[in-house]
């Protein structure tokens, strides 16, 4: 009974940690540029990247600085990085 109880309690606790991108930007009526969020992604150290959008956040799909594959979710009214999957 105590096993089935904390493995709810940790699946709960993972669930209600992940944000989604839709509760993480909001669309912008003046957005930053491709090439504003490219340099930033550069400058940061990310390569290869393509740009897309998804659930109103600028979404970069590329490579980080150590390589790793990844998604990037920028807010587009700020130009900040709001989450980053597979770091």
């Amino acid at each position: 009974m105590f096993r089935f109880a904390a493995m709810t309690l940790l699946a709960a606790a993972a669930f209600a940690g992940a944000a989604s991108a839709a509760d993480l930007c909001k669309p912008a009526a003046t957005p930053v540029s491709d090439a504003q969020v490219m340099q930033m992604l550069t400058e940061k150290g990310y390569k290869d990247v393509k740009l897309g959008k998804d659930d109103g956040c600028i979404e970069a799909k590329g490579h980080n600085a150590a390589g790793k594959r990844v998604e990037v979710y920028i807010d587009p009214t700020t130009g900040e990085i709001v989450k980053v999957k597979g770091a």
